[in-house]
């Protein structure tokens, strides 16, 4: 079955994010390598990596809503947060 969603494909920027009334709902594909050995707070702190050019994420819901094998070896979260500090 194909994927039903967009990678989001560069973090939001500042002005988006207003757009948006400070909240972001996208999917970021996220390196297997980059998980290893992860608490929750370092996951959260990765996916302020892909998702903001600037700001804090707060109140995050996530989900693995998919992945690709190797050699890309993503997977695939879809995050729903609000964005403060900005």
């Amino acid at each position: 079955m194909p994927q039903e969603y967009t990678l989001l494909p560069e973090p939001y920027t500042a002005n988006q994010i207003v757009k948006n009334g400070n909240k972001v709902d996208c999917v970021v594909g996220v390196p297997v390598n980059d998980l290893i050995d992860f608490d929750a707070e370092t996951l959260m702190d990765t996916f302020e990596q892909y998702i903001l050019d600037t700001g804090i994420l707060s109140d995050i819901e996530y989900d693995m809503v998919g992945a690709e094998p190797m050699p890309v070896n993503l997977i695939h979260f879809r995050v729903r947060a609000f964005v403060e500090n900005f």
